[in-house]
């Protein structure tokens, strides 16, 4: 006689025939999304920036939607092709996530990488794509964790990314889940803009106790640095919060990168090797021309350049729309 099925894998086997997750799927609040959203968005904010550098490309990674999904629910994007790449946090953080990436993007950046165009994606993936895409992947994320760092107010460190392909056949989605995701996780979806040659999404899976905990763990640091208010007379007029607006004053605290960019330029490997202290390196900006002010990458504003005592400083002359700066 065959062993008797339990009930959760009679759910597991009707959820996936019916294409949708089991109905006890668990929620996340509206503060818990903000949240995750704002530890994602500072965490990738900061490997686009290391991203930009490696292929010398301007790249965004932004507006994340956050919300609970059953593997299930992937399960058909991995199919057609995806890179993985698990991630380990051996200090600070108790779990793992999963990028995930498509094979397009992957050959991109693995040509730009290599000094091409970006334009040389043709053929199967391979074993050079992946270690490209590895130690892409290694940069990115290593930074990424100082900035989770700063926020959690933890050192939080990982293990060397393992990267896996979905067409090589090295691992499957399932296989990577750690036993605690393969009921639920949180998806959080960025949009990944590279120049004029990527406009696509990268997913970020993490176990459902573990984004919880991520955070708590902000919320607490948030807590433990406001300043109480002071004293106020018994009778005042309260505004009227709405739930987001709650939500949001615990990120009134969080550090955010200020950068203030006098100019770019691009130069072969080889000239770089060259140089040397007193070397020249000449920008794409003419001299008194207005410098641009980034905050985590993203161009917020113009300035010029002033003298304040014995330091440099920029005077802010133009906030750039937010629809202008996208």
């Amino acid at each position: 006689m065959s062993e008797q099925l339990s009930q959760e894998e009679i759910d597991r086997m009707l959820a996936a025939a019916a294409g949708d997750a089991p109905a006890n799927k668990p929620e996340l609040t509206e503060q818990e999304k903000d949240g995750l959203g704002e530890i994602g968005n500072i965490s990738m904010g900061t490997a686009s920036t290391t991203l930009s550098v490696l292929l010398e490309q301007k790249v965004n990674i932004t507006t994340p939607q956050v919300e609970v999904a059953f593997w299930e629910d992937i399960a058909g994007k991995v199919e057609t092709g995806a890179i993985l790449t698990k991630v380990r946090y051996k200090e600070g953080l108790k779990g793992s996530s999963i990028l995930m990436l498509q094979e397009k993007d992957a050959k991109i950046i693995c040509d730009l990488m290599m000094q091409g165009d970006g334009t040389n994606i043709e053929g199967p993936i391979s074993e050079l794509h992946i270690s490209a895409i590895g130690e892409a992947m290694n940069q990115m994320i290593g930074t990424s964790s100082t900035s989770i760092s700063e926020l959690l107010n933890t050192k939080v460190d990982i293990e060397p990314p393992e990267v896996y392909s979905t067409s090589l056949e090295e691992k499957t989605l399932e296989d990577l889940l750690d036993e605690d995701m393969k009921s639920f996780f949180v998806k959080t979806s960025f949009r990944i803009t590279i120049g004029e040659l990527v406009d696509s999404t990268i997913m970020q899976l993490i176990a459902l106790p573990f984004a919880k905990e991520m955070f708590a763990m902000m919320l607490a640091n948030s807590q433990a640095h406001s300043v109480a208010e002071p004293e106020v007379p018994a009778v005042r007029i309260e505004p009227v919060l709405t739930e987001k607006d709650r939500g949001m004053n615990m990120f009134m605290d969080i550090n955010l990168d200020v950068s203030v960019e006098l100019g770019r330029t691009k130069r072969a490997i080889k000239d770089v090797l060259k140089m040397g202290p007193g070397s020249v390196l000449e920008m794409d900006e003419f001299s008194g021309e207005f410098v641009d002010i980034l905050v985590n990458s993203k161009k917020i504003a113009k300035g010029e350049i002033v003298v304040v005592g014995e330091n440099y400083g920029v005077r802010i002359t133009e906030i750039i729309q937010s629809v202008d700066a996208m």
